[in-house]
């Protein structure tokens, strides 16, 4: 609803004609056609560059008043350099090179001796699975790495199943036959809502995970893990951290029966 008149007036940033209301301009609203405007009308009021020229090809450039140390500016690297060439401004080192004659033939001495010799010898290892040897710098190679496999493939057929470290006994593919009917019903029990977090089925957007509190793989036969009380309705990530985490959260009163 409008708080007083209307008046028409041009856009400070990009001068496109617009309607503002009176009342909030006196406030300092409306000052701009959109956000995107006062966005770039604010930026160019903080931005404090000026126009210089660089003083070896002339081009015209934006600079800081922080960048601008000398009476020249320059455009590039390169212009720099020539700058100082030419005389425009000076190179001062506060910590000059100190290397004697002598310093210096024993340090090429010393090169000319290491030349072709690796500073490091490289580390070789055997693949676990394919058996082929496999060579690597040591300036590559991190400390906690372990070098078992020659590539990503090999290593992901080694460390399958019971081979992997993270290995928690699988899980069966089929839960049994009243397992379906179940799900649902523990969903509709807990009313769409993460037991967790509390977020709502209709917000994520899909059907919430159903967690097994005792787990499937602590039943001889998987169906037996199927019953209400061993139930609780998840988001996925949730599900997730309770899953594989740990975490502790309050359980449903009908499975603290």
């Amino acid at each position: 609803m409008s708080m007083g008149n209307k008046i028409e007036r041009k856009c400070p940033a990009c001068s496109k004609l617009y309607f503002a209301d009176e009342i909030r301009l006196k406030f300092g609203r409306e000052t701009t056609c959109s956000r995107e405007c006062s966005y770039k009308l604010r930026g160019s009021s903080l931005n404090k560059s000026k126009k210089y020229f660089c003083a070896v090809c002339g081009i015209s450039i934006l600079r800081p008043p922080s960048h601008v140390k000398s009476n020249f500016v320059f455009c590039s690297r390169k212009c720099h350099y020539e700058g100082r060439s030419l005389g425009f401004v000076k190179r001062i080192v506060k910590n000059p090179y100190s290397i004697t004659v002598d310093g210096r033939k024993a340090w090429k001495e010393s090169g000319e001796k290491r030349k072709g010799i690796p500073y490091k010898k490289p580390v070789k290892w055997t693949c676990e699975v394919c058996g082929k040897i496999r060579t690597i710098s040591r300036g590559n190679l991190a400390p906690s790495r372990k070098l078992r496999f020659c590539s990503s493939e090999c290593a992901n057929k080694a460390l399958t199943g019971e081979n992997n470290p993270a290995w928690r006994g699988g899980h069966p593919k089929y839960y049994g036959p009243d397992w379906r009917p179940l799900q649902r019903e523990a969903r509709k029990l807990d009313e769409h809502l993460c037991q967790r977090c509390g977020i709502s089925q209709k917000e994520i957007g899909k059907s919430l995970d159903v967690h097994h509190i005792k787990p499937v793989s602590s039943f001889e036969i998987s169906n037996d893990a199927n019953y209400i009380e061993n139930l609780v309705s998840l988001c996925h990530d949730c599900h997730m951290l309770v899953e594989w985490n740990g975490v502790d959260f309050e359980l449903p009163i009908r499975c603290k029966l």
